[in-house]
């Protein structure tokens, strides 16, 4: 190779570094770390500090790309719209779209193994964690973030128009003919400075070197420094016109630093409650009013427990068809009656079944909230409610079962006595009536009801009672705290200008309208003593029925008769009713000392953000 060639080539290998300059990824890496500099800059006061101007994406997120941000892989794509990439309007395309590979996911595929399910697969969620996911997955949450960064991004540039600005080119070109064989080499050097007033001072520095190459391999250099300052004095000119763009960004990013914060709390409520968002200059969400209903998780909590309730109404009223059905059997009450009764029930369920399905349309429109696919299943931990929960499971269902227990009893009661119809015990004898056979053995089923009820009654004295005596202690220590807060109520509305309505209102909150936990424990020990005196009741009334099957077939049919109708079909229901009515008035105890035991406490979030993106809030 000649040395001209070798010129050449070292020229032009120059020249290419030279233009290629720095790559994207460091562009990028600039701009994460001049925008994150600039959010911190403004994120000063710790009313609004949460920002941090960063758009990193967490690896638990399914919006994660775990590709090279700089030379991603194409996802999958429409195959008709992907055919526009390589040839279009007659034109063929880019031809290295896929120099990067393809990848067959959109999402994150691996965001699932992050999640904690429980045994049945399901993901359990509470409010804090359905918080801590929508700031992994929300793709509005996301979008709010990137709004800020190029917030930043605008100062930046704004900031740079008035930085000095150095500038460096390099120009080579060179003749090879017959007779002349030369290199033009030319390179400038520029420095411009905007100042707040308009004024622009540039200054030129221009080297032209000449190489000849044939002849006399002689060289020329030619150097050429020259400045300028421009004032303009009308059109362009001030610091009013000067610096408004900078001071605008400059705004526009304090007020978002400010916005961002505000938009966490708010965001916070929105998956709470699920209130709306706006769309709002800056790209922002502006949170709106909450609505009569409430939404977001505390929404779903709302719609699972009127489903229980709805379910509560369910079953008692399946005992009022029952006894509606057996009195319209008895002719005591017309069709209509128990159509009426019966078209009740059914609507009933019908609504039961909308409720259910209006609460999974519900859970799917709150994962999508959260930014989740609809194909997870999620499971909506209910224990927030618990403070909330004025009739335990144990009491309802105490009332369950002794509501079933008496029921089960009328029946049997019932085919006893429809065996003996027609029978009078002045007329026993009677030739139209003829003596049920297995008597006995209908009067021994009853035997196993009645012993079932006294371990019913041990269960309230036992379990029920002692869950009630908590429910008082809770009451109790909770009282001093309630009375001082309805205190402090009562003087917040007295120094304030409110309607007679308002004010009249208010007297409920006194704390003369507190009930008490010595109130309650009265009516408790009542209940004690009531429970002990039906279960003596009970072991007698178990003991005749033995009695009776012992001496069966020495007793007339008066006698019997006589004590099926005084024993049994008295004194039965009366005692099962008392112990469904204790079941009952345990429930009224028990909400009264829950209810009366709620206290309302000041509730402030925290916006800080943690590296894990948690809120706190207390």
């Amino acid at each position: 190779m000649t040395q001209i060639n070798r010129i050449l080539l070292g020229v032009i290998f120059l020249n290419l570094l030279l233009a290629m300059g720095c790559h994207r990824g460091y562009y990028r890496r600039q701009a994460d770390a001049e925008a994150q500099r600039l959010v911190l800059e403004k994120a000063v006061d710790p009313r609004w500090d949460s920002a941090t101007g960063s758009i990193a994406i967490n690896p638990a997120s399914r919006m994660f790309d775990p590709f090279s941000a700089d030379h991603p892989p194409i996802p999958p794509d429409d195959a008709t719209s992907h055919q526009l990439m390589h040839y279009v309007d007659g034109k063929e395309g880019y031809p290295r779209w896929n120099a990067n590979g393809d990848t067959n996911y959109v999402a994150n595929p691996e965001w699932r193994k992050y999640l904690e399910p429980n045994e049945d697969g399901q993901l359990v969620l509470t409010l804090d964690a359905a918080f801590e996911l929508a700031l992994l997955h929300s793709t509005q949450y996301q979008q709010v973030r990137e709004s800020l960064y190029l917030s930043a991004l605008d100062v930046s540039l704004d900031r740079f128009g008035f930085d000095s600005q150095l500038l460096w080119g390099v120009d080579s070109f060179g003749t090879l003919t017959r007779g002349d064989t030369s290199l033009d080499r030319r390179g400038a050097l520029d420095l411009n400075k905007l100042g707040i007033t308009g004024t622009n001072f540039a200054v030129g520095l221009a080297n032209t070197i000449l190489f000849n190459l044939g002849g006399s391999d002689s060289q020329t250099a030619t150097t050429i420094l020259d400045f300028s300052l421009i004032q303009p004095l009308l059109r362009g000119a001030g610091r009013a016109r000067v610096m408004e763009a900078l001071t605008q960004s400059e705004r526009t990013l304090l007020a978002n630093v400010r916005q961002f914060d505000r938009f966490r709390r708010n965001f916070y409520l929105s998956i709470a409650l699920g209130r709306g968002a706006n769309a709002r200059l800056g790209g922002f969400p502006q949170i709106t009013s909450a609505p009569t209903n409430a939404g977001g998780f505390i929404g779903l909590l709302q719609a699972q427990q009127n489903i229980r309730n709805q379910e509560f109404n369910l079953t008692q009223q399946v005992a009022v068809v029952k006894r509606f059905e057996e009195l319209f059997l008895r002719e005591q009450i017309d069709a209509s009656q128990l159509t009426q009764t019966e078209t009740s029930f059914y609507g009933q369920q019908s609504r039961l079944l909308g409720q259910k399905q209006r609460y999974q349309n519900q859970v799917d429109n709150f994962k999508r909230e959260l930014g989740l696919p609809p194909t997870l299943d999620i499971v909506i931990d209910d224990s927030l409610l618990e403070p909330f929960e004025l009739i335990s499971d144990q009491i309802y269902s105490r009332l369950t079962e002794t509501t079933i227990l008496r029921e089960t009893a009328g029946d049997l009661l019932n085919k006893i006595d429809e065996s003996l119809a027609g029978s009078d015990p002045n007329a026993a004898d009677n030739g139209n009536f003829e003596w049920p056979t297995d008597l006995a053995t209908q009067v021994e089923k009853l035997t196993p009801i009645l012993e079932e009820a006294q371990r019913q009654i041990d269960s309230i004295a036992g379990d029920d009672f002692k869950q009630i005596q908590a429910d008082l202690a809770k009451l109790e220590d909770a009282t001093p705290r309630r009375i001082e807060y309805l205190k402090k109520f009562q003087e917040a509305v007295r120094t304030k200008q409110i309607d007679t309505a308002v004010e009249e209102t208010s007297k409920i909150f006194s704390p003369d309208y507190l009930i008490q936990a010595d109130d309650l424990r009265i009516t408790l020990t009542r209940l004690d003593r009531e429970n002990s005196i039906i279960k003596q009741e009970i072991a007698e009334v178990i003991n005749s029925v033995k009695q009776f099957r012992a001496a069966e077939k020495q007793q007339t049919k008066e006698e019997t008769a006589s004590f099926i109708a005084s024993r049994l079909q008295n004194e039965i229901p009366s005692l099962l009713s008392e112990i469904n009515k204790i079941a009952n008035e345990l429930i009224l105890i028990q909400a009264s000392a829950r209810g009366n035991s709620i206290e309302l406490v000041d509730v402030s979030i925290n916006s800080k953000e943690d590296p894990n993106c948690s809120l706190h809030a207390t």
